[in-house]
């Protein structure tokens, strides 16, 4: 039968998918794992013996493309096993069209190289598969074994299997994003005022947003049972869920910023920046600097608008796929792309306008024939230096194919050649 752990994977989406050959590492370093993992609140799947009889392949199969993250454990006998594979290639599959599962590897007793078939260690294993029924599927397989060697994963030989476990679970928390809140032992699980909220909320419906009130004198449970309903449904949302607590105390000490920041910080894991095409960041007077846009390899429109005290914005030239970019109104502003080293396409549009103190884009002029030339902005004190029609036609012919706004532009200082 199947295994799971947390609140059961029939109800909801499983976390975690483990893939492992039962006679290599089940008893000992995934039973270790599983069960770290099932303590952290981590819904977990993996498969017993008996599941492999029958139609019931199918279910397992099923449960991988239910999963949002597959572990395999890939240990020396683990292309021995066909069923390992098929759960592979399944996730390799899945994962090249959907995004998902994510797939993190374990080296337990073999390297990457192994599992990239350059050695004889699965290959070997891989031909006598090859002569059973089924064996057509080995090209399949092989490319599924290659994909996951190029992951960077854990390598466990060498090291203390319990210290690579405390590594994997943190990660999988992280990307996960699981928070689940401490309860009070004496809490009374199967409460009406749990039923009562859990109909008032209605998570499954998926429509519609709902607010519901928890009313009553103090230190009669009113946060405690709030905590148990935010366990009970934070695994509906992705992991992007966050739970504010002590709201009022910690808005007397800084406002709302230290609760925005919180909400900010549980919303938005590495997973989200990932997957986002379009990025608005809008009238955020506290935000300091916009980071990890180097991870946010899909986003194509990104606008920055009335944000007073950014200074800096980090990773925007790794952006491949950019194609518009918009920052007006962040009089701190310093820094913005690294043209030097920027990997922006030639054809984003990109406007840049009252940014007090962006006096040019970091990096230096040079080579800039190919990339931008110049986007600073506002009016300083002195009048800019005039220039010929010929100047500016100069100047835009050497901009390549960037689309450059220069909106109410002044270098102090400046000659006409910068110009």
């Amino acid at each position: 039968m199947a295994v799971h752990g947390g609140s059961g994977a029939s109800a909801t989406q499983n976390d975690v998918f483990l893939s492992f050959r039962g006679p290599d590492t089940r008893d000992t370093f995934t039973d270790c794992l599983y069960r770290t993992m099932v303590g952290q609140g981590i819904v977990a799947y993996r498969d017993s013996e008996d599941l492999h009889a029958g139609d019931r392949i199918d279910d397992l199969l099923t449960a991988v493309g239910d999963s949002k993250i597959c572990i395999p454990v890939l240990s020396r006998g683990y292309a021995s096993s066909a069923w390992c594979l098929r759960e592979l290639a399944r996730a390799t599959e899945l994962n090249e069209s959907t995004g998902k599962p994510e797939i993190l590897p374990i080296f337990f007793d073999v390297t990457p190289s192994d599992v990239k078939l350059k050695t004889k260690l699965y290959v070997e294993d891989l031909d006598k598969i090859d002569l059973r029924p089924g064996g057509e599927s080995r090209e399949r397989w092989e490319a599924a074994l290659r994909k996951v060697g190029e992951i960077k994963g854990w390598k466990v030989q060498g090291k203390p299997q319990g210290e690579v476990i405390e590594f994997v679970v943190k990660e999988v928390l992280n990307k996960l994003k699981v928070k689940r809140r401490t309860l009070d032992s004496k809490f009374i699980k199967e409460d009406q005022q749990v039923k009562a909220i859990m109909e008032l909320l209605d998570v499954d419906s998926g429509t519609g947003v709902r607010f519901v009130g928890i009313y009553g004198m103090g230190g009669i449970g009113k946060t405690t049972l709030a905590s148990y309903i935010y366990n009970e449904i934070y695994p509906h949302f992705d992991g992007q869920c966050s739970f504010l607590g002590n709201i009022r105390e910690l808005s007397k000490r800084n406002g709302l910023v230290d609760l925005q920041k919180q909400l900010a910080t549980d919303i938005f894991d590495s997973s989200t920046m990932e997957s986002l095409e379009e990025l608005k960041v809008v009238r955020c007077y506290s935000l300091k600097g916009l980071c990890g846009l180097s991870n946010s390899k899909k986003l194509k429109a990104l606008s920055v608008h009335e944000c007073s005290e950014l200074r800096v914005v980090e990773g925007l030239e790794e952006l491949e796929l950019l194609s518009g970019l918009s920052v007006y109104d962040c009089e701190s502003l310093e820094r913005l792309i690294d043209v030097s080293n920027s990997k922006i396409p030639n054809k984003c549009r990109m406007a840049v306008s009252s940014c007090a103190k962006l006096m040019r884009l970091d990096g230096t002029y040079v080579d800039y024939r190919e990339r931008i030339l110049c986007m600073t902005t506002r009016t300083f004190n002195e009048p800019p230096p005039r220039t010929t029609s010929s100047d500016v036609s100069k100047c835009s012919s050497t901009t390549g194919k960037f689309i450059v706004i220069l909106s109410e532009v002044h270098l102090p200082g400046a000659s006409a050649d910068i110009w």
